[in-house]
């Protein structure tokens, strides 16, 4: 696919509020579509206020003038404070929570005609401050939660062909010296995962980790940069190479950190680059040898910014889309012909904002608004919706901290024809 990197476009939207009446496992929702100059809107009445969370994977795209996102059907679970989700081929979805017992609980969704929840493991280990979620291979999930006395573990689960979940291997990390305060996770390869860890002295971490065909969980190498790092997200480049997002405390910089691991799993610092300041950037592959990160920027907007990394690890920046207020965001980016990003924003109230992006130009939104809430995470769901080939999934927390986690349809032309 070609694309034009002059300049990132919204292209669709979509605003969830709340309303007396909730509609759930439905394919039918009251929504509004406007469409203005190529940009397209859906408004959907929800009831409750939405929270943490955010799973994102953009749909088979139809011919239109504009894309737009529909609600097929949503469920729901109990006290989760704390959420990441990641998927499975065959509209698996699983989450991972801090529940309100503070433990971690694993979740298993099947998305099809309707969102229909199978097979749950609680686990022993607490979890408090973060979770994060990748999966592993075809069946197998892992999950890495930390606790308020600095100690995190990751976990290995196997979900079944009929959406039963059972916990393989385990292993804690002690004695950090410091509450780990947020940790992320990226899939290297079918054996290996990478994570990036902030403790409460502000100390970045990036950790290797072999994960045996019985899911036995092996630290390989760890490798931690100068200065003082707050939120950190990261992506897995190639193989051998994962890129870090991660605010500096002093600056509130965005700091775009390069790592490469070697066939031992030895973790190298790469090159890096910076930007202006930032609150809880994300950053997800775009294409191969590019990531795009999305962040809340100094001024409160929705802004994205595209970088290249090249195997020497040297991070160049390339295009920058910016839109109205954001208080915080989720993203994720689909590949092929269809390939888009896709970013979820926690707007005022009890919105949350649903964007489409293209890479030709830049639209800036009128009708953003601020929030308190955080959405954390985004992946794709291919088969959810059954003709649909693949579909957006959100999750996050209510008002009453319950799980809510959609399943969305997005329609309209592919991002590379606009």
């Amino acid at each position: 696919m070609t694309r034009d990197r002059d300049k990132w476009t919204q292209i669709g939207t979509t605003t969830n509020r709340p309303d007396t009446e909730r509609t759930e496992n439905t394919m039918t929702m009251n929504l509004i579509r406007l469409t203005k100059f190529g940009r397209g809107r859906i408004a959907l009445p929800w009831r409750r206020h939405l929270v943490a969370g955010a799973l994102c994977a953009l749909a088979m795209l139809s011919a239109a003038n504009a894309q737009s996102v529909s609600l097929l059907y949503s469920n729901h679970a109990g006290k989760a404070p704390q959420s990441a989700v990641a998927t499975l081929p065959d509209a698996v979805a699983v989450t991972a929570v801090c529940n309100g017992s503070g433990k971690l609980e694993v979740i298993v969704w099947q998305a099809g005609t309707a969102l229909v929840r199978k097979g749950s493991h609680t686990s022993a280990s607490t979890c408090q401050n973060s979770v994060a979620i990748t999966p592993l291979n075809s069946t197998t999930v892992i999950t890495a939660n930390a606790d308020s006395a600095g100690d995190y573990e990751l976990a290995a689960w196997k979900v079944s062909s009929k959406g039963a979940i059972s916990q393989l291997g385990t292993t804690t990390v002690t004695g950090t010296g410091a509450a780990i305060q947020y940790i992320s996770i990226a899939q290297l390869d079918s054996t290996q995962v990478v994570t990036a860890s902030v403790n409460a002295s502000h100390a970045l971490h990036v950790t290797s980790w072999l994960v045996s065909s019985t899911g036995d969980i092996t630290m390989e190498g760890d490798a931690s940069p100068s200065g003082a790092f707050g939120y950190t997200s990261i992506a897995g480049l190639n193989s051998s190479q994962v890129v870090t997002a991660s605010s500096e405390t002093t600056s509130a910089d965005l700091d775009v950190i390069a790592w490469s691991i070697d066939s031992t799993g030895t973790v190298t610092q790469q090159g890096d680059a910076t930007a202006g300041a930032v609150t809880n950037p994300q950053i997800a592959l775009w294409s191969t040898g590019t990531v795009l990160t999305a962040f809340s920027n100094g001024s409160g907007d929705l802004e994205l910014i595209s970088w290249t990394v090249s195997s020497a690890g040297d991070v160049t920046r390339q295009y920058t889309g910016k839109a109205g207020t954001a208080s915080s965001v989720a993203l994720c980016v689909t590949t092929g012909s269809e390939g888009g990003a896709f970013t979820a924003v926690a707007g005022g109230g009890s919105d949350l904002d649903l964007e489409t992006w293209t890479s030709k130009l830049v639209q800036d939104f009128t009708d953003n608004t601020t929030s308190q809430y955080t959405p954390t995470s985004c992946a794709n769901i291919p088969g959810a919706g059954g003709a649909v080939t693949s579909a957006i999934t959100t999750a996050y927390a209510d008002s009453g901290d319950d799980l809510e986690v959609a399943v969305w349809e997005v329609s309209g032309p592919p991002p590379s024809s606009k």
